[in-house]
């Protein structure tokens, strides 16, 4: 597990050109809390299955990557979609073991 918000805010400090990362089963909850997590410009697959995330308007905060293509947000307790706008560049969207009642 990755317990500190520090070493993920780092990540695309780091490694800038990075285009797959993985933090599933870390508890994330509020993406809000890793503003750094957007400058990843060529990140094309992020893996955040299973870190505790319950609210769409958390996962909604990554629509801001550019070249996101693919989501994996299996096993989260996430129980709607509420999404307007963004995500343009997504192909792939795995929402299995989630708690979805309404799209």
């Amino acid at each position: 597990n990755i317990s500190s918000v520090h070493t993920i805010q780092l990540l695309p400090t780091v490694f800038p050109s990075l285009t797959q990362i993985c933090l599933a089963h870390n508890h994330l909850a509020d993406l809000n809390q890793y503003n750094q997590l957007h400058s990843f410009d060529s990140l094309r697959t992020l893996d955040a299955s299973s870190c505790n995330l319950d609210s769409w308007d958390h996962v909604a905060k990554l629509s801001s990557l550019p070249s996101l293509q693919t989501l994996l947000l299996q096993d989260n307790a996430l129980q709607s979609i509420n999404h307007e706008q963004g995500f343009e560049q997504l192909h792939s969207l795995v929402l299995t073991g989630t708690l979805l009642s309404e799209w």
